[in-house]
């Protein structure tokens, strides 16, 4: 019952959020929406920056199980442009709020986790050290976030999405050829903090 309460206050929040910017929906706003008062609200969250978190959390865990599923970067990323090109409106209002850092924050976790399960069952992957793979994974965290908050700062137009195809088949290309250096740099034992 109370992932149920959390999921209909998240419901709203991005209901209310179609319409307007976060710094203009108030707690009120949310719970008068789906009938809770202030203090179920409370309950379950310390405030609407609260709740955000908890959507991203929920959403990415979805975009996760789709990269596990297919063990496909590609996919990964497909589900985040289908994401965003669904939710175009929520996101621009996310963004263009007093707190529009919050959402690259999310976006930034976002993108590492999904790299990272996308590589679990790539290839070859399995034999590199956590240490590399994480290593691998925050370098295509940040062009995979750079690409996407591009596009979020630019308004999400449809008329960038064949540009995004572009660079994210770059950036897969790019993927192998990281994998392939992280190999020769495990095989020479070259400690990263030391070394790099």
């Amino acid at each position: 019952m109370p992932n149920r309460t959390k999921e209909m206050l998240a419901e709203s929040l991005m209901k209310l959020l179609a319409r307007r910017t976060l710094d203009k929906i108030t707690i009120q706003d949310i719970v008068d929406d789906c009938g809770y008062n202030r203090q179920t609200f409370y309950y379950h969250f310390h405030d609407i920056y609260d709740l955000i978190d908890w959507i991203f959390a929920a959403q990415t865990q979805e975009l996760i199980e789709k990269c596990r599923a297919c063990g496909s970067l590609d996919v990964g990323v497909e589900a985040v442009i289908a994401y965003m090109r669904g939710n175009r409106r929520l996101i621009l209002n996310i963004l263009r709020s007093v707190n529009g850092e919050k959402l690259l924050d999310n976006l930034y976790r976002s993108a590492q986790s999904i790299v990272l399960s996308a590589l679990e069952n790539h290839p070859g992957v399995q034999e590199l050290s956590a240490e590399y793979r994480e290593l691998v994974a925050e370098a295509f965290k940040y062009a995979l976030a750079g690409l996407l908050i591009d596009w979020m700062r630019a308004g999400i137009p449809e008329d960038r999405v064949h540009k995004i195809h572009t660079m994210k088949a770059i950036y897969i290309g790019a993927l192998e050829y990281a994998l392939d250096t992280v190999r020769g740099l495990q095989a020479l034992n070259l400690d990263i903090e030391r070394d790099l």
